[in-house]
């Protein structure tokens, strides 16, 4: 019986997923045409997500909207595995080396807003955790 309800809850928080766009809007205020979400991952299932992630190709208007308020930080690159558990296809190790990292901390520490910006191939990274 407790397979069935785990089952089922996990089933329920799966269908809740938000989509790239609305995940962008949510995060930003608002998704202009401009920016094309290319992956995106939601943290769907309470203690398991840990991380709401937006991989994107957005205009220099809209970079500099969004990383108003975020401080830039030192970035001396992360291994292949991942960034912050971003998934490795995204975004290469070479691409992310090359990127600026802007970074925002909330909610007394406990909220972390992290952009990788001007990749290479000119695309931007977001991750939001606790």
């Amino acid at each position: 019986m407790n397979k069935i309800i785990y089952i089922i809850t996990l089933i329920f928080f799966i269908s809740c997923a938000r989509k790239g766009d609305e995940i962008y809007s949510t995060a930003f205020d608002k998704k202009p045409k401009g920016v094309k979400v290319l992956n995106s991952l939601d943290a769907v299932v309470p203690i398991m997500d840990y991380a709401v992630m937006i991989h994107f190709i957005a205009p220099k208007e809209e970079i500099e909207r969004i990383s108003n308020g975020f401080e830039t930080k030192e970035f001396s690159g992360y291994p292949s595995s991942g960034v912050n558990g971003v998934p490795e296809d995204w975004i290469s190790e070479e691409n992310i080396n090359s990127c600026t990292l802007y970074e925002k901390i909330s909610d007394n520490g406990r909220h972390t807003e992290q952009l990788y910006i001007d990749c290479k191939n000119g695309e931007a990274l977001y991750v939001s955790y606790y």
